[in-house]
């Protein structure tokens, strides 16, 4: 009888130990990450989807938090990407096959990346403050002022 319990009380302890680390990280990644539906999105950013994008090709949208900042993340079944802040202003978009739409960026970048590169796709653009930061289908970033002036070249090797 010792044994039978002795054993019961081994099983027990296995098992709980054993699921403890896959509850503590889904707990963890659950208080980070939400998923959502569309309209869990902020206003504007459903608007900005609508506008530029096939709602019926979103994968997934998740809501996370880092350092007391939300963010929106929405995903494409092609791996394009979009994330919006926590206003739900688009803070930086990144297109897998197509280019990015001129209209949201500042004539004067545009006209500077097809001047000075021309034939190139603009993939990726972000704002971050006051700086815009571009990436062309060649892997060359580019770093812009508010103004729409170049700072930086930022190389793709």
């Amino acid at each position: 009888m010792r044994k039978i319990i002795l054993c019961l009380a081994t099983v027990t302890a296995i098992t709980a130990l054993s699921a403890q680390p896959a509850h503590y990280h889904n707990t963890r990644q659950s208080a980070n990450n939400h998923h959502l539906t569309f309209y869990e999105l902020p206003i504007s950013a459903q608007t900005f989807v609508n506008t530029y994008f096939d709602r019926s090709d979103i994968k997934s949208i998740d809501r996370g938090r880092s350092g007391g900042h939300t963010s929106y993340n929405v995903r494409f079944r092609d791996n394009s990407r979009i994330k919006f802040g926590a206003d739900g202003d688009w803070e930086k978009v990144h297109l897998s096959r197509y280019d990015v739409p001129r209209r949201l960026v500042p004539p004067r970048i545009s006209y500077y990346v097809s001047q000075t590169y021309p034939g190139e796709v603009l993939m990726t653009v972000e704002r971050r403050g006051h700086h815009w930061i571009v990436e062309l289908s060649d892997g060359m970033k580019l770093k812009f002022d508010s103004s729409g002036n170049l700072k930086k070249v930022i190389d793709k090797f």
